[in-house]
């Protein structure tokens, strides 16, 4: 059995500065054409590409890195809406908010020896790869406060 194939998605049109997919570049259209049809209404910061990059650019831009929150604050975060892939390993707890922010990309929150806190990513990180960002942005913390 063959399996089969994804449907091939379009092109689009990108902006940088938006970070954001303005519009399907046609199949029958050039993408210089596209950009061209499109710089008036959104300026010069357009760039053709496959929507797969374009997606990744677009939930890159809100990736964020882990910063600390209070206990109240996480606790408010776990209660305000049912949790979404809630773990505690007893090496750490984490779960990831319901509702995303663009895409994939939806608010995470870790505890840790005693300490909360939280940052944005793609929902599908797994709890362990949770626990080990924060970790290693402790370690880079207390290397850069052993460096002051």
């Amino acid at each position: 059995m063959v399996a089969a194939s994804k449907p091939r998605l379009p092109n689009v049109v990108y902006c940088t500065a938006s970070n954001r997919i303005i519009d399907l570049i046609r199949k029958s259209e050039h993408h210089a054409d596209a950009i061209a049809r499109l710089e008036g209404d959104y300026g010069a910061a357009l760039v053709a590409l496959p929507y797969e990059a374009a997606e990744a650019r677009h939930e890159a831009a809100f990736k964020s890195e882990p910063i600390r929150i209070t206990q109240e604050q996480w606790i408010e975060a776990l209660e305000v809406l049912p949790p979404k892939h809630w773990h505690n390993t007893g090496a750490g707890e984490s779960f990831k908010s319901i509702e995303h922010l663009t895409g994939n990309i939806t608010a995470i929150y870790v505890a840790l020896d005693g300490e909360y806190f939280t940052f944005d990513d793609t929902a599908a990180l797994s709890h362990s790869d949770c626990v080990a960002r924060v970790r290693a942005w402790l370690e880079q913390e207390a290397k850069l406060d052993a460096t002051d």
